[in-house]
């Protein structure tokens, strides 16, 4: 299970030295330096040739630095790779993966091109097809840390009416969600376009979080607070996981085998949600 905090995944289009020296410092979790949508046609060469000069030698350790290249079978794929492949990355994110076949692909791409052997990926599942194999995609080599939901695309492809509540989403995001968690990834929900609405982005991503998800794409700096507030555990959650950890605990000592806490019996898959809580503080 990987511990990255992924909480909040910014995109930041490639194609801007000005952007990309701002996301230094921005105050989120990760950064995804964008070659795909967040870059036009006609820069895309200029994008892809200028990123390492505009990413330097090194990058801060938060936030954690990603690239996402352009899809596999467009003509900037491979180059995209190649030219990736020995930046400081905390990983590579791979759009419209329809299959684990284009996971291990670009695994063996970037390998050939030189990247270091402990690079992560992060396959965006963003088509019906990629709904269907979404567990292989997901499991398809220890290096995918994360699963993206590409929501917007896969409406397209599924003919869906998106409305800003999201309702329409639950199942998709349900597979991927699993789909990422049964792998050992992070499963990371799409974006929520509205960038003026922080309220409906909050309620939006403590949806997600109520689903597994364990972060969110976002494509502005002032989403970041409305996510991590959203994925951040309530006093009242904090104060019921500790209250459980002790009396599981205590009876544990005790040799009882029936743990009740607020008038509810407690059995081990609840406690081992305490703990989880607790350690990701």
């Amino acid at each position: 299970m990987s511990v990255m905090d992924l909480t909040s995944m910014l995109f930041v289009p490639a194609a801007s030295a000005k952007m990309i020296g701002k996301a230094r410092s921005l105050d989120a979790p990760a950064v995804i330096l964008d070659l795909e949508d967040g870059v036009g046609i006609g820069e895309k060469v200029s994008a892809r040739e200028g990123l390492a000069t505009n990413i330097g030698e090194s990058w801060p350790g938060r936030p954690l630095l990603f690239v996402r290249v352009n899809s596999p079978g467009t003509e900037h794929f491979e180059a995209d790779l190649a030219a990736v492949a020995r930046l400081p990355l905390a990983g590579i994110c791979i759009p419209k993966c329809d299959t684990a076949a284009d996971v291990v692909h670009a695994e063996r791409l970037l390998l050939y091109a030189g990247a270091s052997a402990d690079f992560h990926l992060c396959p965006f599942i963003e088509s019906a097809r990629g709904i269907v194999h979404a567990a292989a995609i997901a499991s398809a080599t220890p290096r995918v840390v994360a699963v993206a939901l590409g929501s917007e695309d896969l409406a397209a492809d599924m003919g869906i009416r998106r409305t800003k509540g999201g309702a329409e989403l639950a199942y998709w995001r349900g597979v991927v969600a699993t789909a990422a968690r049964a792998a050992g990834a992070i499963p990371i929900d799409g974006v929520f376009i509205d960038f003026s609405d922080p309220e409906g982005l909050e309620a939006d991503a403590a949806v997600g979080r109520s689903m597994g998800f364990g972060g969110k794409q976002i494509i502005h700096p002032s989403q970041v607070g409305p996510v991590a507030r959203a994925y951040a555990p309530t006093d009242d959650e904090l104060d019921r996981a500790r209250r459980i950890v002790a009396a599981f605990d205590e009876a544990e000592r005790e040799g009882r085998g029936v743990v009740v806490v607020d008038g509810r019996m407690i059995d081990r898959p609840i406690v081992l949600q305490a703990r989880r809580l607790l350690s990701s503080l």
